[in-house]
């Protein structure tokens, strides 16, 4: 179970937790935040050790899909606020298919 997303929802630790809120991250609001709420890989000495590779890797991964190329919704498709989260699943992810196009940023200069 991926435990993130059920400590997200419990509303003792987030009021309204189901409402997109960002504003609760902000610095006056901080300190009210539980710092052991949020622990994707765990804590303390037996934390995940692959921790800081595995975020390396999503940022460089992340980077190069940025660099490399223009992201766009298609036509008539779903947005990702307009969806659902998949309820049955071990991951948090949309209910439903998003459908982007990657336009190759060579491209765009021509």
């Amino acid at each position: 179970m991926c435990q993130w997303y059920w400590h997200a929802l419990r509303s003792r630790i987030f009021p309204k937790p189901e409402i997109f809120d960002p504003d609760r991250f902000l610095p006056e609001n901080e300190k009210q935040i539980n710092a052991m709420c949020y622990l994707p890989f765990g804590e303390g000495p037996r934390h995940c050790i692959g921790r800081r590779f595995a975020e390396q890797n999503l940022r460089s991964a992340l980077a190069a899909i940025v660099f490399n190329f223009e992201l766009r919704p298609k036509p008539n498709a779903p947005l990702p606020s307009e969806t659902e989260p998949e309820k049955k699943g071990m991951f948090l992810m949309p209910g439903q298919h998003l459908y982007l196009k990657f336009i190759p940023r060579h491209a765009l200069n021509q």
